[in-house]
């Protein structure tokens, strides 16, 4: 497989820098049609089960779930839109002139991060059984929960066609189970060179894995979050393209 020179790129995730690169291709390329599986699109609405229960009743839950013996109460849980937002935000909240936690690599620490907001589904559904624990409003929502089930199970159709269509070309897939983000390593090449040849050549964003720290270089991350047409497709293009290579 050439993947092109391996000159040293910006080690951060540069979303800038994937940006221009999507600039620079479009304007190569006018009439392409560009997939963005970087950071995805959530194309199914959230479920009623879980706008509904971002509230005192999920916190607690979440305390008391995960964090019983430590002490930790429902009104100290945050639950943010993502690891990567949550410690942006955390550092804005400690200054710019103090020393903080860098996660290297970072990638299986959200993937964990995002099969335990998986994993609260059952919670949730759980609580739902349990007038004494829930408001009004949370009790009773079974079609809530069918509907929860349905959107987590749309996006992990989506990550399993991706998973199946790179590793059925011999390449060593990582998540899509639990989370809807695929990791694909690329031994003995860098992130970015790997993400300009498949923009280049299957016309589709990634996410190089240097981003995510040292440790995620020679990975890229798909996001499977999106229509189902444009993730077959995709998985088409890419299983193509590293099928000749």
């Amino acid at each position: 497989m050439s993947i092109g020179s391996h000159t040293d790129q910006n080690p951060s995730m540069g979303r800038e820098l994937i940006s221009l690169r999507e600039f620079e291709h479009t304007q190569k390329y006018p009439d392409s049609e560009l997939i963005r599986l970087g950071i995805g699109d959530t194309t199914k609405p959230i479920p009623d089960i879980i706008t509904s229960a971002m509230a005192e009743e999920l916190r607690q839950a979440i305390a008391e779930t995960f964090y019983e013996d430590t002490g930790v109460k429902g009104d100290e849980i945050f639950v943010s839109d993502g690891a990567q937002s949550g410690i942006s935000r955390l550092q804005l909240l400690f200054g710019s002139n103090v020393t903080i936690a860098v996660q290297n690599p970072s990638f299986p620490c959200l993937l964990l991060m995002e099969a335990r907001n998986l994993s609260l589904k059952s919670l949730v559904q759980e609580r739902l059984q349990s007038k004494s624990h829930l408001s009004p409003s949370l009790q009773g929502s079974r079609v809530s929960g069918l509907a929860l089930n349905a959107v987590v199970d749309y996006y992990k159709d989506n990550a399993k066609m991706i998973c199946d269509a790179l590793a059925s070309v011999g390449l060593k897939v990582y998540g899509g189970r639990n989370a809807p983000y695929v990791w694909v390593h690329f031994p003995g090449l860098k992130s970015w060179d790997v993400f300009a040849e498949i923009l280049e050549k299957a016309h589709v964003i990634t996410v190089p894995g240097r981003g995510f720290g040292p440790g995620g270089e020679e990975f890229i991350r798909i996001s499977t979050f999106g229509h189902r047409e444009s993730i077959a497709e995709a998985s088409r293009r890419l299983k193509s393209l590293f099928i000749h290579n």
